[in-house]
């Protein structure tokens, strides 16, 4: 889209994007290609499109699947997307450590840096781990994304928490269990992403949250991407 709509244009985009996730993807969203180091336009693959529902409505997720399905890639526009629209949002996102911390926010800024300027509020902060939006009335949107930390999200109150390769979190159980009341407090949501490699140090909480989903023990939605995806 051009960045030099008119301000009646501007705005109807402004709307569309505010009343959709996938408007915002389809239209506006550009990620890296890993081999040409160049931004391209998103295209999403029907199994990806399949699942947008669920990655903005449901409250638990957990999203199992192979390698190279471009899911982190989806969970930096969502975050994005909810803290353009949403003043007061906060998004916290644990990864496996500091350069997985760092990297995760890199994506968002790769999506960010690429949106004309009127499409979101003006940047309040910008660091390596944190990004925090000036909405109205001094209020701020956030995104928090955070290393490895045995207490998680303990004594924040996300709006989303989302738990980048969970399988590689030798803690992943205590993180989570450490952040569900805040999240619970605050009407807020949860995203596990991981990848089915038994081997790795949180594969037991990976795969027990997974199966308890299929018996009905626990309140979590299961999506599962084969390579076919």
């Amino acid at each position: 889209m051009s960045q030099a709509l008119d301000l009646t244009n501007q705005i109807h985009e402004c709307r569309k994007v505010w009343e959709s996730f996938e408007y915002f993807l389809d239209h506006y969203v550009h990620i890296e290609d890993k081999e040409s180091k160049r931004a391209i336009k998103l295209e999403l693959w029907p199994a990806q499109r399949a699942i947008l529902h669920d990655l903005v409505g449901q409250n638990l997720l957990t999203l199992l699947k192979t390698r190279q399905v471009g899911l982190t890639w989806l969970a930096a526009s969502l975050v994005l997307w909810l803290s353009i629209r949403n003043p007061l949002f906060l998004a916290i996102i644990i990864s496996a450590s500091e350069d997985h911390a760092i990297e995760f926010l890199t994506r968002v800024y790769f999506i960010l840096d690429r949106l004309p300027s009127w499409l979101y509020p003006p940047i309040k902060s910008r660091t390596k781990m944190i990004l925090e939006f000036a909405h109205l009335d001094n209020t701020t949107a956030t995104i928090k994304s955070m290393p490895t930390i045995e207490m998680g999200a303990e004594s924040k109150t996300p709006n989303r928490l989302v738990i980048d390769e969970a399988h590689t979190i030798r803690n992943v159980k205590s993180i989570y269990n450490a952040s569900y009341p805040g999240i619970e407090q605050a009407k807020g949501s949860v995203i596990i992403i991981a990848n089915s490699v038994k081997g790795g140090p949180g594969w037991g909480f990976v795969r027990d949250t997974y199966t308890a989903s299929q018996k009905g023990a626990n309140k979590f939605k299961r999506i599962f991407l084969p390579w076919q995806a």
